[in-house]
């Protein structure tokens, strides 16, 4: 059973660093390089390994994962009350970057607290990564991780991460609906909270009416060609034969 644990993926070179409930199946991925924080019964205790040999003797503490602010924007007009809130004047609102920060606690030997910190700085600090969070698996975030030195402490044991990621969280696993001329003329698509551009393959020249606005598709595949919003976004087809995928990421906040 997995207790605490965070998988990190480097987007620049794909090597993966995560948590896993035995030592032979990964969460995701090849079984390479890792992380791992899990309950080691015949110890009794939390521990934390770098390829299987290096202890780092470190458990996930906490974790805080914040949301993102919207970006609003508003205009103080003399002589009128209150403000002009123009936030969502250009579409849908739109957000700043989310924190998120980890803290790892020693649990043996503190006097291996540098190593430790060197050995967690050379894999995550100033690196772009992929994160995914015990509490949260289906999802993974994106942000450059960095070693916060001033809040770690090696008299308390503590190592601290700290991740600037991007606003939404992303789901692991691609969503597909599609609609069938024959048999499922009318479908309602509920794409997440993020916007999307699905890629579309359709098996035979059809059209497709989408959220109200009417396309025309030859057989094949195409991307970004129309947007899913936040809600139900309602496809229908006039055609007798055919069908229509659409491919997809969800995102979250």
């Amino acid at each position: 059973m997995l207790i605490h644990g965070v998988m990190f993926t480097d987007i620049a070179t794909g090597t993966t660093y995560y948590s896993h409930t035995d030592w032979s199946t990964p969460l995701y991925g090849n079984d390479i390089n890792w992380y791992d924080v899990w309950y080691n019964t015949d110890r009794g205790r939390f521990a934390a390994y770098y390829d299987h040999d290096a202890d780092w003797s470190v458990i996930l503490k906490s974790q805080d994962i914040g949301l993102p602010s919207p970006k609003t924007t508003t205009v103080d007009i003399i002589g009128k009350d209150g403000t002009l809130d123009l936030t969502e004047a250009f579409g849908e609102v739109r957000y700043n970057n989310r924190t998120i920060t980890f803290t790892f606690s020693a649990v043996e030997n503190i006097l291996d607290w540098d190593a430790c910190k060197t050995m967690i700085a050379n894999e995550l600090h100033g690196k772009r990564m992929k994160i995914t969070t015990w509490s949260d698996p289906d999802y993974y975030y994106i942000g450059r991780c960095t070693v916060d030195n001033y809040n770690s402490s090696k008299m308390q044991g503590t190592i601290v991460v700290k991740c600037d990621c991007e606003p939404y969280k992303i789901k692991h696993e691609a969503t597909t609906e599609f609609i069938d001329a024959v048999s499922l003329k009318s479908i309602v698509i509920d794409s997440g909270r993020m916007t999307v551009y699905p890629t579309i393959t359709v098996s035979e020249a059809m059209i497709l009416v989408i959220n109200g606005t009417s396309y025309s598709f030859a057989a094949g595949t195409y991307n970004n060609q129309l947007k899913f919003t936040y809600g139900g976004n309602t496809v229908t087809t006039t055609a007798t034969s055919g069908t229509a995928t659409f491919t997809f990421t969800e995102g979250a906040l």
